[in-house]
């Protein structure tokens, strides 16, 4: 499990609505999922939810954020600082 410390919500998007993460638009890549999760509190109902870890890989480059569908098609994405 991460620490849900250095996770900070970056956005509310919809099912493929264009967001980019260091330059790279995270929907033009296969997400993989690490493993890896941690819980914060969803900032729609405001409860404790499960946030998957996942990576994308661009050329040398890879890119993680935390996702989860919080909705059919509406996503909460978070974006690691550590």
């Amino acid at each position: 499990m991460e620490d849900s410390n250095y996770w900070t919500l970056s956005t509310t998007i919809a099912d493929g609505e264009k967001y980019d993460i260091e330059g790279f638009n995270i929907w033009e890549y296969k997400w993989i999922n690490t493993g890896q999760y941690f819980f914060k509190k969803d900032p729609v109902r405001q409860i404790n939810t499960k946030i998957s870890v996942y990576e994308i890989n661009i050329q040398e480059k890879s890119v993680k954020f935390g996702a989860t569908e919080i909705s059919n098609g509406a996503w909460i994405i978070y974006t690691h600082y550590k």
